[in-house]
């Protein structure tokens, strides 16, 4: 029951925190880099000039 509670009074800070991340439409991305299926490594400037879309997927294929 304490993790939940920790858990739940870091919320608001996590939150205001992920809303200064949040980018409007039309915001260039910043530039970064991350590892493919295959181990190899990929940065989004590579990729200018392409439709890229990236979702994220924090709980799936974790099991919990």
């Amino acid at each position: 029951m304490g993790q939940l509670a920790a858990l739940c009074s870091t919320m608001p800070t996590v939150m205001e925190s992920l809303q200064k991340m949040v980018l409007g439409p039309g915001t260039q991305a910043p530039d970064f880099t991350l590892n493919t299926h295959s181990g190899a490594q990929i940065t989004l400037s590579e990729l200018r000039g392409k439709t890229v879309v990236i979702g994220f997927h924090p709980a799936s294929f974790t099991g919990g």
